[in-house]
């Protein structure tokens, strides 16, 4: 059997901290840095595009099962692959990640006849848009030169990325900042406290009364700065390259500067199993411990040639934090009828935004009726409740898609496209609303190499196209080897309590007959649920609940 060189791509929703390494080398005239205002907004797009094609995919490889990666995550790695390939593997990456056409490049002469996507799976059949694998137009596939070709102008997608990453994580570097003076004011409140008794005990009035006159104070500081921590999301990158194999300067300092990806060097030949524990253990340091055994023995061997490794880790505070004292067990019905008990949070009169859709998306409001004297909803059966609960600082927010039937989720996964999420979050005023939310924790992994190529990219796991990493000519021989995703959420009642008001303006007769009651959000059944970025719509986090006794 031949042994080809391989790149190993890692993507783990986890807490890592980015190392700057300085790399020699000019910048490629491919990713100079451009006056042109960067397309942020369709590159958030194609983000979310991206994560409705790879959900489908996965729900499809883990049917009836808890779902939940980091879109934001796995594109960030396909990205920094992209800036190493060339030909059928950089176009197929770029169509896969759903790239604007705004930033194809249309100088490249492989690139100036009309790419089109294929309606055929990997099989040959005949199927639906949805899962379609891209064809690469025979013009390119017959060209000596195919390894060569660009055909996206990636520069305008880091940037836009790059952009995006610093807006994302502006909040959290404050927040690391507040947590450190947090940290230490807890400490010297705990030594305070510690001395008051001695001090009873030995009478030292005077001297009681001015430490307790500082304990107040630290405890008054204590909570002013807890209540400015909003939350904690962290990206980080890494290049894990093998010390004698000569990766080009100029793509290593592109994706320092792009994505502050750090530089590495390991042992691959000579010590693959140290290498792989190696970056085991950075990871586990980096995410405290979360993430463990990521890389499984015999993931890295000694033609592997470089890891590519993303991570994101958020940590949020609701912005109205559910009650403890409410949080009482319940029944979850599961998707075939049965029950498991779960931990469901309850929070009256909670301000949220909030919409019932029917079937066909369009919303379920509440009629008054004169005769009854009520406000009456029409029969929704086979629709859908949404529900949007921000975190503090109203930054970033978790939208949950809940289904009227217990059995409805496949329905709505169906439904599921990045511009019908963007109509129906439209659809969503702010009202008062009675919300019960199941705790649970979510640990998953995903091996996508099969998914990936499934969905269109089977070239950047073949060897010959990751030419752009290097100009040494073994460079033909890379290959992506595997792309392993990890991604942990808990959600529970944790918060920093917030007071607010809301202002609502009514018409006359809405006020003559009074305000329909706030609805009802139970989510006791399976539902979908996201994390998305207010201001740019971008989809960080994407995944379902059918059982929150499970894990996995």
């Amino acid at each position: 059997m031949q042994h080809h060189p391989s790149v190993l791509m890692m993507s783990a929703l986890v807490a890592l901290v980015s190392l700057l390494s300085s790399v020699s080398g000019k910048v490629n005239e491919l990713l100079a840095a451009s006056t042109e205002p960067t397309p942020t907004k369709q590159v958030v797009e194609a983000n979310n595009n991206f994560a409705t094609d790879l959900y489908r995919q996965l729900a499809k490889a883990n049917d009836k099962n808890n779902l939940f990666f980091s879109p934001y995550s796995i594109a960030n790695g396909l990205l920094m692959a992209a800036e190493g390939a060339r030909g059928k593997a950089a176009w197929q990456i770029g169509t896969v990640l759903r790239l604007p056409e705004s930033v194809r490049n249309r100088d490249d002469a492989s690139t100036a006849i009309q790419w089109t996507l294929a309606v055929e799976d990997a099989r040959g059949g005949i199927m639906q848009q949805v899962g379609a694998v891209p064809r690469v137009p025979e013009s390119v596939q017959n060209t000596d030169d195919d390894t060569t070709s660009i055909p996206w102008n990636l520069k305008l997608v880091h940037s836009s990325m790059a952009d995006l990453r610093r807006r994302l994580t502006a909040d959290s570097a404050r927040t690391q900042e507040i947590g450190k003076k947090i940290t230490r004011l807890e400490q010297e409140h705990q030594q305070l406290t510690t001395n008051l008794p001695l001090l009873e005990i030995l009478a030292q009035w005077s001297q009681l009364s001015e430490v307790s006159v500082h304990v107040d104070a630290v405890a008054r500081e204590l909570n002013m700065l807890r209540q400015q921590v909003h939350y904690d999301l962290r990206v980080a990158n890494a290049l894990w390259g093998e010390q004698t194999f000569p990766f080009g300067p100029a793509f290593l300092k592109r994706l320092c500067h792009a994505y502050c990806a750090a530089a590495l060097s390991a042992d691959f030949i000579h010590n693959g199993e140290g290498a792989r524990v190696r970056i085991n253990r950075w990871m586990e340091e980096e995410t405290q411990e979360r993430i463990q055994n990521l890389l499984a023995e015999g993931t890295v061997t000694r033609d592997t040639r470089l890891v590519l490794t993303n991570g994101i880790y958020f940590k949020g505070r609701w912005a109205n934090k559910f009650d403890q004292q409410n949080i009482q067990e319940a029944d979850f019905t599961l998707e075939d009828g049965k029950t498991v008990k779960a931990m469901l949070m309850a929070a009256q009169d909670l301000n949220a935004g909030y919409a019932e859709l029917l079937p066909d998306g369009k919303r379920n409001d509440p009629v008054f009726d004169r005769a009854t004297g009520a406000h009456l909803v029409d029969p929704n059966p086979n629709g859908f409740q949404m529900l949007t609960l921000p975190y503090r600082g109203d930054a970033l927010a978790m939208v949950i898609l809940l289904p009227k039937r217990r059995d409805g989720v496949s329905e709505l996964e169906q439904q599921l496209a990045a511009d019908t999420l963007t109509q129906w979050l439209e659809a969503m005023p702010k009202q008062k609303v009675h919300v019960f939310l199941p705790q649970f924790t979510l640990e998953a992994f995903y091996d996508l190499p099969k998914t990936l190529s499934a969905m269109g990219m089977p070239a950047a796991f073949q060897p010959g196209e990751l030419t752009a990493m290097s100009d040494a000519p073994a460079a033909r021989t890379l290959a992506l080897s595997t792309v392993v995703h990890k991604a942990v959420i808990e959600v529970d009642e944790e918060g920093t309590e917030a007071a607010a008001t809301t202002a609502a303006a009514t018409d006359v007769i809405s006020a003559m007959i009074g305000a329909p009651p706030p609805p009802t959000f139970r989510a006791d059944r399976p539902f979908l649920f996201l994390i998305r970025d207010i201001q740019s719509g971008a989809i960080l986090f994407l995944g379902r609940v059918m059982n929150p006794r499970e894990a996995a």
